[in-house]
């Protein structure tokens, strides 16, 4: 009988606690909710490793799933599969790790969470991977040149064909013998079929056949110019250089070249007096200065304003040691060399040189002598400067061609990557998704302009336009809007400016984000520090799993529970009074 007392006891103590209903305060650490992002690609399917059952995709799922075991009950893991090229689907200020094989994906700019990186798969022995495809605008009317990144691991004394292609037409080709395991960048020298936005694929085939060939094409966008690029060639005095690069621009198709010389004060030999005015500099890609130390204040202003508010190019060819208004175009130091005989600076030959100090990645050298870089464009604002240093290559010139065609490649560079007057691009998304893809409109002028009038269109599948709807941009002339395509494709965007022409941009099977492209280290390496990230494998995500944990911190929010109201008290109450009941039947009492 004690022990249904007992019972009897517990029952009547429970309902009390019950009817109390007593509170009690407790801080735990908040739980961790972070994302995991699994970038899919055409890629997925190829071995992770060798001689592994395991695919790519395989592989990132896997340790996706290892990752919520590993954190437990101290968070929870949200996983996401995203195609390459989308915009990046993890919360804007949470934790995110971005499971890739190389696969891009948009960042998007309100990102404030770290980012981390997780590799998946490693480099297959006896394979050529096709990493990265980089290929500037082009002309119709010209050779380009692509580079290719190719990646491989036991190839020693292998050759590798790389094709280009735009559709089903070769377009370009090059061969690669492989010395090394690693990575390498091959330039292939290829012919545009057509003017318009074109989609160059490298296909990379080594003589014998890989272990797949799921990573040996990559592909890109490029924009081939058919109408010609407008050039202005301007000497405030005759200068020998500037006169033979003029003469050979001449030459060649893809230039609509526009000269001034002046002779003497007051008389000049122009095709057009006012060459530097707004609206000639407004058509111009590129502006050759002869003489550079003979222009003016007035000259210097124009062409300031031409590289950093036009984004054109500007290439000094100067003929002796700078001084002058022009030095306010420099952004390097530049010293005098005179040699006793003549060295060679890439193609150029020459013996008085100006050697560029101070030189930075950013800046290209185009040739350099023994002494230094003697050839050397810099950004500046929105464009360019090119500064040329080789005073007097044009007397070393010859007669096969190579400083002609130095410098017909060179201008042509700079045109191309100098975009028109009103610049359409897409900013983000691609058709893939059914969405919608975000397009900016820039309009560049050295006029002042007090009120823009612009107007966009949409044609798709060859049918009616429609209208655009463009919102203002954080510049003047800047303008954005969404437009949606849904399963549409072979889209054309077209904006026009008043006063300032025309621009358009295509999209079409991804081509909006050159598909294929792949991410390198050193990139992933730059992301992940901006963001306080880090860069691991996906066999060892460990670190990740440390720094989510250490960046919880001893904060700790005050919670209220009251532990009585769980309807898990109904059970002890419901069989304690049922034992009591049992033991006094069996006792004989009521």
């Amino acid at each position: 009988m004690r022990l249904a007392t007992l019972l009897r006891l517990t029952a009547i103590g429970v309902a009390i606690m019950c009817w109390l209903d007593p509170q009690s305060t407790i801080a735990p650490q908040p739980p961790i909710v972070v994302d995991a992002a699994i970038v899919r690609s055409a890629r997925d399917a190829r071995p992770a490793r060798d001689g592994s059952s395991l695919t790519v995709l395989d592989l990132a799922r896997q340790t996706a799933a290892g990752l919520g075991r590993r954190l437990g009950a101290a968070g929870t893991v949200r996983v996401h599969e995203v195609a390459e090229g989308l915009s990046l689907p993890c919360d804007a200020t949470q934790p995110c790790l971005v499971l890739t094989d190389g696969a891009p994906v948009v960042i998007p700019p309100d990102r404030k969470g770290p980012l981390y990186f997780a590799s998946v798969g490693e480099p297959l022995t006896n394979n050529v991977e096709a990493r990265e495809l980089a290929a500037a605008p082009a002309h119709l009317d010209g050779q380009a040149v692509a580079r290719v990144t190719l990646s491989g691991r036991g190839l020693q004394g292998r050759n590798t064909r790389i094709r280009m292609r735009d559709g089903s037409a070769i377009v370009g080709e090059a061969v690669h013998t492989w010395s090394a395991d690693g990575d390498v960048t091959v330039d292939v020298p290829w012919w545009p079929v057509s003017g318009g936005t074109r989609q160059l694929v490298a296909e990379a085939r080594t003589d014998e056949s890989d272990v797949t060939p799921l990573d040996d094409d990559v592909a890109a966008t490029v924009d081939v110019s058919a109408g010609r690029w407008p050039v202005v060639a301007i000497e405030r005095r005759p200068s020998w250089g500037s006169t033979f690069i003029r003469r050979a621009l001449e030459d060649d198709r893809r230039f609509e070249l526009l000269a001034r010389t002046d002779v003497a004060p007051g008389i000049s030999v122009a095709s057009n007096p006012n060459l530097l005015g707004a609206r000639q500099l407004d058509r111009a890609r590129v502006v050759i200065a002869g003489a550079p130390d003979a222009l003016t204040s007035e000259d210097v202003a124009r062409l300031d304003g031409f590289v950093r508010r036009r984004g054109g190019a500007v290439v000094l060819v100067a003929d002796r040691p700078l001084h002058g208004p022009v030095t306010k175009l420099l952004v390097h130091s530049w010293r005098e060399r005179i040699d006793p005989s003549a060295v060679a600076a890439g193609p150029l030959r020459g013996t008085e040189w100006l050697i560029a100090a101070g030189v930075t990645p950013l800046d290209h050298v185009w040739a350099e002598a023994p002494h230094g870089p003697s050839v050397v464009s810099a950004p500046l604002g929105a464009g360019v400067v090119l500064v040329s240093g080789a005073l007097d290559a044009w007397r070393h010139r010859g007669e096969d061609g190579v400083f002609e065609r130095f410098w017909q490649a060179t201008i042509a560079a700079l045109a191309g990557g100098v975009s028109e007057p009103v610049d359409v691009r897409v900013a983000r998304g691609t058709p893939e998704d059914g969405g919608e893809v975000e397009v900016s409109v820039r309009a560049r002028s050295l006029s002042e302009v007090k009120s823009w009038h612009v107007a966009a269109t949409r044609t798709c599948d060859l049918g009616e336009p429609v209208a655009i709807r463009l919102w203002p941009g954080d510049a003047a002339g800047a303008f954005y809007g969404r437009v949606p395509l849904g399963t549409r494709t072979g889209c054309q965007i077209a904006a026009s400016v008043d006063g300032l022409g025309q621009g358009t941009a295509a999209i079409g099977g991804g081509a909006a984000h050159g598909s294929s492209q792949r991410w390198t280290r050193a990139e992933v390496a730059s992301i992940a520090a901006r963001t306080s990230g880090a860069v691991v494998t996906d066999g060892d995500i460990e670190p990740v799993v440390r720094a989510w944990l250490g960046a919880r911190g001893p904060e700790r929010r005050p919670e209220t529970r009251h532990p009585m109201r769980s309807w898990w008290w109904l059970i002890p109450f419901a069989g304690c009074l049922a034992g009591e009941w049992w033991l006094r039947r069996r006792a004989g009492l009521r």
